[in-house]
């Protein structure tokens, strides 16, 4: 056998092709839904991990957000309305 041969022999129509093919519409719209299927659970996993992107740096913020505990026992931070003027 040549190599053209085995090519030809192996793309020759089998029962099992032939009866694959014949429904081949419903083929099509099998292989569309499972490809709009696959679509959404991508599109639906991006969605869930960038919703818990955005809370787990908003925990991290919060948590960095807490005043500092290094201040001096007795001594209290005032804070001042602005310069003060001769008129107040």
């Amino acid at each position: 056998m040549s190599k053209i041969d085995i090519r030809l022999r192996r793309q020759q129509f089998t029962k099992g092709r032939i009866q694959r093919h014949k429904n081949y519409g419903s083929l099509l719209e099998k292989q569309k839904n499972s490809h709009r299927r696959r679509i959404r659970g991508v599109v639906l996993l991006a969605f869930i991990f960038v919703i818990l992107t955005v809370l787990i740096i908003s925990l991290f913020n919060k948590s960095n957000a807490k005043p500092s505990e290094n201040r001096i026992p007795g001594v209290e931070i005032v804070q001042s309305e602005g310069p003060r003027t001769l008129n107040n």
